[in-house]
């Protein structure tokens, strides 16, 4: 209130001056001469004039200032809070409007991530039980391979050809390359036994089978171990049948 009681004050002497100065040149502008005296009547027409102008002025001013307050702005400050609303409607349902179609394009890919996302724990299942694999045939071979094949060999394969990066394909190809060297290790470490009876052949098999059960590791890597061992019976079974 104060700074537009100010801003009144200010116009209002502003423009008393003005006013006394038009009235200051029109009284001297009489088409003569002008001599000293007609100088100092202007000038003191022209203050007359611009006190009292200014005054009316001031009435004027703060009459135009009220009528602009209170009768010609509160419309237009209601269209612009009016239009201001609109805009933050538009705005809203716009917002709306993309959240939504976000949604529906999020719902209607969740079968195709759903689909990603188990083919990529299918590949990285693939790739966890081909190492598993390798991890279990070298810890049964470590005994007599571990001084031709140290474990610091193996894992740099493992690492450099069969990590995550790869694709399944590739590391379980890898890991029937790894577990074939790690065989052949073993065989040259342990030649492969002869045996001349199916009862010999049985014979071994029940003291592997007792050995592994016996073995200090946990039930998964036994049954792997067995599922090898029992691999390895029919292997020996087949190969005498066809000596004999």
């Amino acid at each position: 209130m104060l700074a537009l009681k100010e801003r009144i004050r200010y116009w209002s002497v502003g423009l008393g001056i003005i006013t006394g100065i038009l009235f200051c040149v029109s009284s001297l502008a009489t088409g003569k001469a002008p001599v000293a005296d007609d100088f100092l009547s202007g000038i003191f027409v022209g203050g007359r004039a611009g006190l009292f102008t200014g005054m009316a002025w001031y009435f004027v001013v703060a009459v135009l200032t009220f009528g602009y307050q209170h009768i010609l702005a509160p419309p237009f400050r209601f269209l612009g809070r009016w239009r201001a609303r609109a805009a933050e409607r538009r705005a809203r349902r716009g917002d709306e409007k993309r959240r939504w179609k976000q949604q529906r394009e999020y719902d209607r890919g969740a079968p195709e991530r759903a689909r990603l996302a188990a083919n990529q724990a299918a590949d990285q299942k693939r790739r966890d039980d081909a190492r598993a694999s390798c991890e279990l045939l070298y810890t049964l071979y470590a005994p007599e391979i571990a001084d031709r094949y140290p474990r610091t060999v193996f894992d740099a394969f493992m690492t450099k050809y069969m990590g995550d990066a790869h694709p399944p394909e590739y590391v379980e190809e890898r890991a029937e390359q790894l577990q074939s060297i790690l065989r052949q290790h073993h065989e040259k470490v342990q030649p492969s036994l002869q045996f001349k009876t199916l009862a010999e052949i049985a014979e071994w098999f029940r003291k592997q089978k007792d050995e592994i059960d016996a073995s200090p590791v946990d039930d998964p890597t036994k049954r792997v171990l067995l599922v090898q061992l029992k691999e390895r019976y029919h292997e020996l079974t087949a190969n005498l049948l066809e000596k004999m």
